[in-house]
């Protein structure tokens, strides 16, 4: 299963427009310096043993609360290629100058290309991160996640830089 061909389903691209609709007009609105930031990431999920690259925007929506519309796509292992689309609420927890964690909670589309039929779920995410600012524009990312998808429930753990504009 292909990059292109995980993309072009019909259903994986009317999800990923709402989402990139949703960030788009997040941007647009008036917010202070450094409440949008933008994420590359690591990931790695448990269900397949796969490894995955993914990207994620931030948006502080109130002085705590924190929105973040993600996709993930986790590399063919043993004939599984995943494409992980996500839209999470963050709840920031300040621990030091530097250091914030945060529990998170979301919803998440998951399509499955396998050998045979493919497959699409929709389900929810739950767990926690932090991140360690390294100055005023950078930080070190790392979480853990559960994603609730039907029979296709798994951790996924992700490392990441973040950087905040």
């Amino acid at each position: 299963m292909t990059l292109s061909r995980l993309i072009s389903t019909r259903l994986c691209r009317c999800l990923w427009l709402v989402v990139l609709t949703l960030a788009v007009a997040l941007c647009a609105t008036a917010q202070p310096a450094g409440s949008k930031s933008v994420a590359v990431n690591y990931d790695y999920a448990t269900k397949h043993r796969q490894n995955g690259f993914g990207f994620n925007l931030t948006f502080d929506i109130f002085k705590r609360f924190r929105l973040q519309p993600e996709m993930i796509y986790f590399t063919t292992h043993k004939g599984v290629s995943t494409l992980d689309l996500g839209l999470n609420l963050h709840y920031l927890v300040p621990v030091t100058g530097a250091l914030r964690v945060y529990p998170t909670a979301g919803i998440c589309y998951t399509h499955w290309g396998y050998d045979g039929p493919d497959e699409s779920r929709v389900g929810f995410m739950a767990g926690g991160g932090a991140e360690f600012w390294l100055g005023k524009r950078w930080a070190l990312v790392v979480e853990e996640r559960l994603q609730l998808v039907s029979h296709e429930s798994q951790a996924i753990t992700t490392l990441g830089l973040r950087h905040a504009f």
